[in-house]
């Protein structure tokens, strides 16, 4: 890797053109796993836990290929997330002006569930994506028309959106089974509520706080999530042991099965329980980006097409 710009990264670059080759056929097993490693560190600096440069990927994650027959046993998925967490995090600091993490992740995950932004489909479930992942109908062909906006507009849409257009559980049984079988074997994990870790990382999973993504009534009481937790990065300790460091954390993700959320289902149709919730969290939250006007306008300025439509229809009265 004498190629790095730096002794802790790899351009994504030079591993793109070093490594790619049309056939891998005729490698022998050393120069084949050494093009496969290249290949694991290009996808994870380039789309699974990539940084806010978008052209480097770190070092740290090379020590975990040197054994490439054991990186298929690792929770990359898990990975994934707490470095999105951690991201989605940063990004709420005014002087943040960039986002890393899996995008293409957080923006399907949007898709599926809320109509903000989101593109218009030819077909909704086409019968060539059965046994591929879901996420492969959100692709450009299968378009048929992207929204156009602004960031005013989709605050000002989020603001309006309305519980009925919110989709909390967009994947049916039927959906799952078009899926492959990857991606819901031991899905009773999904409600552990355990650290994710992501090398230096540490984020919570907490299925316990929506319960209604899995089907359940949210209660109004939640465990704390960890009084003490501070988040650290590799800031001024590149001599930590992170082994020893997440120690607990990792403890408690070996232990992971014993700390499954148990799922409370609603009587009927969930609809008193859904009501007392909310009477509950629109007591305290804040649930508008936009902040309200303190003085009254002379005027009014639509800010989206909505309240295009909204304000021609009262000149119209």
């Amino acid at each position: 890797m004498g190629h790095s710009q730096a002794y802790s990264i790899i351009p994504l670059r030079w591993l793109r053109w070093t490594f790619y080759r049309e056939s891998y056929e005729d490698l022998p097993r050393h120069v084949f796993l050494r093009h496969v490693r290249a290949y694991i560190m290009y996808m994870l600096g380039c789309y699974l836990l990539p940084d806010t440069s978008g052209s480097h990927v770190h070092m740290q994650y090379l020590p975990l290929l040197e054994h490439i027959e054991n990186f298929a046993h690792y929770s990359l998925g898990s990975a994934v997330l707490a470095h999105l967490y951690r991201e989605l995090n940063l990004a709420t600091r005014p002087s943040r002006m960039y986002i890393a993490g899996c995008l293409p992740l957080l923006q399907v995950w949007a898709w599926e569930r809320i109509h903000v932004g989101r593109p218009t489909l030819r077909v909704p479930y086409p019968r060539d994506i059965i046994g591929k992942p879901l996420a492969l109908r959100w692709a450009e062909g299968r378009v048929r028309e992207v929204p156009l906006g602004n960031m005013m507009t989709y605050r000002d849409e989020l603001d309006g959106l309305q519980l009925s257009q919110a989709i909390f559980m967009p994947y049916s049984d039927a959906i799952m089974g078009m899926m492959p079988a990857i991606c819901h074997e031991a899905n009773n994990l999904w409600m552990a509520r355990v650290p994710l870790i992501s090398w230096k990382r540490v984020e919570w999973h907490l299925p316990d706080r929506v319960m209604r993504q899995f089907g359940g009534i949210q209660p109004r009481t939640i465990e704390p999530m960890e009084r003490e937790f501070r988040r650290v990065d590799g800031r001024g300790r590149a001599e930590v042991d992170w082994l020893h460091y997440h120690r607990g954390y990792i403890e408690l993700w070996n232990n992971r099965l014993a700390l499954i959320t148990t799922i409370t289902h609603p009587l009927g149709d969930g609809q008193k329980e859904l009501s007392d919730y909310l009477q509950w969290y629109r007591s305290w939250a804040s649930i508008y980006l936009l902040k309200a006007a303190t003085n009254p306008p002379e005027t009014i300025y639509p800010r989206s097409p909505g309240e295009r439509i909204v304000v021609s229809d009262f000149v119209h009265i």
